[in-house]
């Protein structure tokens, strides 16, 4: 089974100021590494990445707008025989232009 972890920081996000999301892509707990990752913001594909050697993923953002974004990183891996399987996983940030809570979705979903 496929599982693909999302965390940012900084938990406190802010208007122009940069915000870093990564996480790892694992199957049966072994990191997949050379795996497209691709960063969706409320549903628009923005970029991609490569995962590393230990499954490791990393895309970097700054968001223009105060705001509640749903954001979301996705790959769709091949195993055999040849099966695109889609795994996600989300978070909800909250972007202030001052001080700002924060709070994490636990939404995702994952494929075998």
């Amino acid at each position: 089974m496929y599982k693909l972890t999302l965390d940012y920081e900084p938990k406190e996000v802010y208007v122009n100021s940069e915000v870093r999301f990564f996480g790892n892509l694992f199957k049966d707990g072994i990191p997949k590494p050379g795996v497209k990752v691709y960063l969706y913001i409320n549903d628009t594909k923005v970029a991609e990445a490569t995962t590393a050697l230990r499954g490791y993923y990393e895309f970097k953002w700054i968001f223009a707008r105060p705001g509640v974004y749903k954001v979301q990183t996705g790959t769709t891996v091949k195993p055999p025989p040849k099966v695109a399987v889609p795994v996600s996983a989300i978070v909800k940030v909250i972007v202030g232009a001052a001080a700002v809570g924060y709070g994490i979705w636990k939404g995702g979903k994952g494929g075998s």
